[in-house]
């Protein structure tokens, strides 16, 4: 497989499938041995592949879109973080709450999970006005919020790559995954990872491994300000420092020339033969006047 080009991940993740596939066959007699049952096929990402698509660059291909479901479509994967074809195409008015501004998600891939695949996802306000629209421009009756692209037969990879084009857009790496991970890596600079997660339908440990990245931004925010409560920068000392020692070596300096200035007239006094005049101590000298028992 790795003479074909595939990537490490894909090969990983056939392997996981060979593996499982005998390992049935095995428990049903079918084989005594199971070829794949040494493999460790470890789930890993490909960081490589993973870009973050600013928000600004899916607003350049949303102006391209005429039809407001499509539009709907890109912005549930970009700001709201939902895989698609399968969570988008599931969505109902029944799931929309607009007045308490969140919807329900049902997540296929994670059913067989404890809550069953389904979360509840904040209606962001770059999707409140998309989600309205459709809701205004929808049949009375409708279930589903996306009516069309519904058809076994409908790439909508291959009609985005048509809108990114009309845009004059470069096209990024895994269309639909990178939208979802870049929503992703967004939240996470801005709420807790445990809410993320639950937003968004996995774990804090698959986030890391397949959607959250560093970006350009993250580097303008470390170098831009310092930490709250750090340290103050060492390099800010010695410029804090000079005007200090400045002073202090200028009142060194006035002190020396007026010790200087008062030596050079007692000298001047010697020399010329005055004397400095002393206070008379008087005939009763130091020790204070008694009276006579």
């Amino acid at each position: 497989m790795f003479a074909s080009g595939l990537a490490k991940a894909t090969i990983a993740k056939r392997c996981r499938y060979a593996r499982h596939f005998f390992e049935v066959a095995k428990r049903r007699g079918i084989i005594a041995h199971n070829p794949f049952g040494h493999i460790k096929a470890v789930v890993t990402g490909d960081p490589s592949r993973r870009v973050f698509v600013p928000g600004d660059v899916v607003a350049k291909v949303m102006d391209a879109i005429p039809d407001p479901q499509w539009k709907l479509l890109l912005a549930l994967a970009r700001w709201g973080g939902l895989r698609i074809p399968s969570e988008a195409l599931a969505l109902t008015w029944g799931d929309v709450d607009f007045a308490g501004k969140r919807f329900i998600v049902r997540a296929s891939k994670t059913a067989h999970h404890k809550d069953g695949g389904i979360r509840i996802v904040p209606m962001f306000p770059e999707l409140a006005d998309l989600f309205q629209r459709v809701f205004d421009e929808a049949e009375e009756g409708t279930v589903h919020v996306i009516t069309r692209y519904r058809h076994a037969s409908v790439n909508l990879r291959t009609q985005l790559l048509k809108y990114i084009a009309r845009a004059k857009v470069k096209p990024w790496p895994k269309l639909w995954q990178n939208l979802r991970a870049s929503r992703a890596t967004e939240l996470a600079d801005l709420y807790p990872s445990h809410v993320c997660a639950a937003w968004l339908g996995h774990t804090e440990k698959i986030a890391d491994t397949f959607y959250r990245t560093v970006t350009d931004s993250h580097f303008m925010r470390a170098t831009e300000a310092p930490t709250p409560g750090s340290i103050r920068n060492p390099a800010q000392n010695p410029a804090q420092q000079a005007p200090e020692m400045t002073r202090t070596i200028q009142r060194q300096e006035n002190e020396e020339s007026c010790k200087s200035s008062i030596c050079g007239d007692l000298r001047d006094t010697a020399e010329s033969g005055e004397h400095l005049s002393k206070p008379s101590l008087g005939v009763t000298g130091l020790e204070p006047v008694t009276l006579r028992v």
